[in-house]
C-alpha cells in the first residue's frame, strides 16, 4: 500500500477518530503507564501531563484523518514537532508507533493487519521520517530506509545542498532533480557536481514551460514514497505539490530555529 492509498483509507474513519479519540488516546496512555513506567518523564505522559498529553494526541489523530492536503498537514505538525521541548513523535518513536497502533485497533475494534491498521502505520513512518530528516534529530542515523527527493528550480540550489548534509550524514539515499528554466540562466553546477559526486543520483531537466513530461518525470522518481523537498519560486513549489499530491511535499528553505531535543 503506497502513501496515497494509505491516506486515503484513513480518510475513511475520520468520523471514528473523531468520536472515539479521546478514549483511544487514553487507552494509549494508560499502556504506556503500564508497559514502560521507567519512561514517564521522557515520553512526557507522568501524571500532571496526562490530561493535556491526552488531548494532544486526540487532536493530533483527528488532524490526521480529517486532512485532505498532506503537505500543509506535514509542515503544520513539524513546526510543532520543533517547537516543543522535546518531540511526541521522535521521543521513542518506536515505542510510540507499537503502542499507539494498538491503542488505535483496540479502540477501533479491529486487528493489527486490518487494512486501516496497516494504513496508519505508512502515513506514521512517513510523518515520523518526515520530522527526523528536517527538524535534524540525532535519532536520524536509526531512521533512513526512506529516500530523500530534492527538487529545486534555477538558481535555488543552496536549500538543498543544506537539506542533502544532514541527508549524507544519516546514510538516507538522495536523488536530486534540478530544473533550468532558461538555457541563457546561469548558475553554479559545482554544487550538483559535488552531489554527484558524494553519491547523490542527479538529473537536470530544461525547460522553459512546465510540462506534462516533467510532471511524469517527477511521479516516477517519487514512485516510491520518498521524503520531498522543493526550492523555488511558489509557482514552481504548487506545481511540484500539484504533480505529487497526495505526497507531502515541504519546501524551503526549511530551518528549524531550534535545535529538537530527543
Amino acid at each position: 500500500m503506497h502513501f496515497n492509498q494509505a491516506l486515503k483509507k484513513i480518510q475513511t474513519i475520520a468520523p471514528e477518530i473523531h468520536e472515539k479519540g479521546e478514549e483511544i488516546a487514553t487507552s494509549f496512555y494508560r499502556k504506556l503507564h503500564q508497559k514502560y513506567p521507567e519512561h514517564a518523564v521522557e515520553l512526557k505522559y507522568s501524571l500532571e501531563h496526562l490530561e493535556q498529553a491526552i488531548r494532544g494526541l486526540e487532536q493530533l489523530m483527528y488532524r490526521v484523518a480529517s486532512q485532505n492536503e498532506p503537505s500543509e498537514l506535514f509542515k503544520t505538525i513539524l513546526m510543532g514537532e520543533i517547537n516543543q521541548n522535546g518531540s511526541f513523535l521522535l521521543r521513542s518513536p518506536e515505542i510510540i508507533r507499537e503502542e499507539l497502533l494498538n491503542a488505535l485497533a483496540e479502540g477501533l475494534s479491529c486487528a493489527q493487519d486490518d487494512d486501516v491498521i496497516v494504513a496508519w502505520s505508512i502515513v506514521h513512518d512517513q510523518l515520523v521520517e518526515t520530522c527526523i530528516h528536517f527538524s535534524k534529530s540525532d535519532q536520524g542515523h536509526l531512521h533512513r530506509q526512506r529516500p530523500l527527493l530534492l527538487i529545486a528550480e534555477g538558481e535555488n540550489l543552496l536549500p538543498v545542498l543544506e537539506e542533502s548534509k544532514y541527508a549524507f550524514e544519516t546514510g538516507r539515499e538522495i536523488t536530486v532533480l534540478h530544473i533550468r528554466r532558461s538555457e541563457e540562466e546561469e548558475y553554479d553546477t559545482s554544487i550538483l557536481e559535488g552531489l554527484a559526486e558524494k553519491g547523490a543520483v542527479v538529473h537536470m531537466f530544461s525547460e522553459e514551460v512546465l510540462s506534462l513530461e516533467l510532471m511524469n518525470f517527477m511521479q516516477e522518481l517519487s514512485s516510491d514514497d520518498p521524503i520531498i523537498f522543493v526550492s523555488g519560486t511558489i509557482a514552481f513549489i504548487d506545481f511540484v505539490r500539484d504533480a505529487l499530491e497526495p505526497l507531502p511535499v515541504i519546501f524551503g528553505p526549511f530551518t528549524a530555529e531550534v535545535p529538537l531535543i530527543c
